[in-house]
């Protein structure tokens, strides 16, 4: 029994050499998966107006899972609302951090967070010790939501009476949680009129 648990949990005790998959590449193996699967779902004709080459998805997608809120295209006039839904899914993952929502996913689906991924997540948060993860986690997402709906409710006040209660509120959010996830504002409209 007692070599069956050490040969199963070694990866928590001991760095494990022979792994070829250990937490910062997993890490950094879920980042390029996302990443991924972000651009090609950008890259969908259906995601945006005319042309879009790989590139131009490929870094969009980049600037918003990597928070830096860069953008080579108009966000409002290119993409579509799909490629703006991708777009909003995208910055709030890099926002969070994929172990953050990988978490988040396995404790609404009542399934158990097993070792290994409380190791990656403390690991991917920069935390150490006997912290319980999935606590800090729901905290942070708690406080990433109130601060967005702050946002967005400072934002309706100006947009709502210009652009109507739903398209107006949807806009706000996406200013929001643009300006909550990225080090730049990635607008969605240059102008309050402009979609």
């Amino acid at each position: 029994m007692s070599s069956l648990w050490r040969d199963t949990y070694t990866f928590a005790i001991r760095p494990d050499t022979e792994s070829r998959w250990n937490e910062p590449k997993l890490i950094l193996g879920s980042f390029l998966v996302i990443l991924l699967l972000g651009t090609l779902f950008l890259a969908q004709p259906s995601s945006h107006h005319g042309e879009m080459s790989f590139i131009n998805a490929l870094f969009t997608a980049t600037s918003a899972i990597s928070v830096t809120g860069l953008g080579v295209v108009d966000t409002g006039s290119t993409f579509t609302l799909q490629g703006q839904f991708f777009l909003l899914v995208l910055m709030e993952i890099g926002g969070l951090g994929q172990m953050t929502m990988t978490v988040l996913l396995l404790a609404l689906l009542s399934k158990r967070v097993g070792l290994r991924q409380q190791v990656l997540a403390k690991e991917a948060l920069g935390q150490d010790g006997s912290i319980n993860i999935v606590r800090l986690v729901k905290r942070i997402i708690l406080f990433a939501f109130l601060a967005q709906l702050v946002g967005t409710a400072i934002m309706a006040c100006r947009w709502v009476p210009e652009m109507g209660w739903a398209h107006g509120l949807y806009v706000s959010f996406f200013h929001a949680a643009s300006a909550f996830n990225q080090r730049r504002l990635l607008p969605l409209c240059q102008q309050p009129h402009g979609l």
